[in-house]
């Protein structure tokens, strides 16, 4: 017998290389190993090593441990750092510390404007002729008002190029892109709660 009925390295088991399967105190229990029923285990014998002292253990396995022990041995495993996923994480997590530094001085140098408003352009027509103005709107009274002592709806804007009107229009643009983010970080955050709902580790 060359290989191990059950695929390990009897060599390593032992911490003696070159050690034959025929001759592995573990050969008879291996070989009954993919047969055992799910709430059966076989005792398996390993030597190992620490600070030079080698000691002979006996462990207890139900088949699928001892599957995962030999692929632990054998199987060149890997680790999610191995494999990258912690430096994903370091990188975005870095990503978002900076984003949350930008997003939390972002509102109060720079005007976004409310969900719900936007900016309309009308038309007055005078004696001279008609004139476009624009104003921002909301669907309720939220703006402070510039003479009442109640809130207004209507912000007046002046024409298209004037500071006031191009400053609102910017400040609708940067709330849409918010808004946007938020989304995007709300649906990758479900994805990332789906992904490790789908990994075994508690399981592992």
């Amino acid at each position: 017998m060359k290989r191990c009925t059950f695929g390990f390295d009897c060599g390593a088991m032992f911490l003696e290389p070159g050690l034959l399967p025929k001759d592995c105190p573990n050969l008879f229990n291996c070989k009954g190993l993919p047969n055992l029923s799910p709430d059966t285990q076989a005792r398996i014998r390993r030597v190992m090593e620490l600070d030079g002292d080698r000691t002979l253990e006996i462990i207890a396995l139900y088949s699928n441990e001892a599957a995962r022990l030999m692929l632990l041995m054998r199987g060149n495993p890997q680790t999610p750092n191995s494999l990258g996923a912690i430096a994903a994480i370091d990188t975005l997590q870095a990503t978002l510390t900076r984003m949350r530094n930008q997003l939390d001085n972002y509102g109060t140098t720079t005007y976004i404007a409310p969900v719900n408003t936007e900016a309309h352009t009308y038309s007055v027509k005078r004696p001279s002729g008609n004139y476009q103005y624009n104003k921002l709107t909301a669907t309720d009274a939220i703006f402070e008002p510039s003479e009442r002592t109640e809130k207004v709806k209507v912000i007046h804007l002046s024409h298209d190029r004037d500071p006031r009107n191009t400053e609102a229009k910017a400040g609708i643009n940067r709330r849409n892109k918010l808004l946007q983010l938020t989304a995007k970080l709300n649906a990758f955050e479900q994805s990332v709660r789906e992904v490790l709902a789908n990994l075994d580790i508690e399981d592992s």
